[in-house]
């Protein structure tokens, strides 16, 4: 019916690392807990992952990223690239698609932005308005200062490049 449609849909905004982790996980853990409850079934479920890009983790290589997105669409969950969430009240998300889905949780994992603050701070910043580091988070030109959080862009050791770690 209706009401429970409402409940079992579960909508999250953002496909970075933590969308994409809190989308599976909660999955996880609503399978595991209606499999505690014989009459209840995880079909009902409805699993939507929204994003405004045009591929989910953009932290990662597209290779990496495919293989996320086929093992959550083998799992049943819905992935919306290239769409974003226009309205939402208590009982439902629009999304620019013009498609309403009803539902009574929405996860905003998207929009992580640095603190406008940080550029008052008379310190060097990336392009994306990030602080810059090293890879010990000490702030490029400054001794004494590091930065750290969605703020800071710091090196992935990892990478030859050097990129900022997501």
């Amino acid at each position: 019916d209706a009401s429970r449609r409402e409940y079992l849909t579960f909508v999250f905004v953002g496909a970075g690392y933590a969308g994409v982790e809190g989308y599976a996980e909660l999955q996880d853990y609503v399978k595991d807990i209606i499999d505690e409850y014989p009459r209840c079934r995880i079909a009902g479920t409805r699993w939507v992952l929204v994003e405004a890009q045009d591929r989910i983790m953009r932290e990662i290589p597209a290779s990496l990223a495919d293989v996320a997105a086929r093992e959550l669409r083998r799992r049943g969950m819905e992935i919306r690239t290239g769409t974003t969430l226009e309205r939402m009240d208590e009982r439902s998300v629009v999304l620019s698609t013009g498609e309403r889905l009803p539902t009574r949780l929405v996860c905003w994992t998207a929009g992580v932005r640095t603190p406008g603050i940080v550029k008052e701070l008379g310190l060097p910043l990336t392009k994306g308005d990030r602080i810059e580091t090293d890879a010990a988070m000490r702030v490029k030109g400054h001794d004494n200062v590091w930065a750290i959080g969605d703020a800071a862009a710091v090196p992935d050791p990892a990478q030859r490049r050097r990129e900022p770690t997501p």
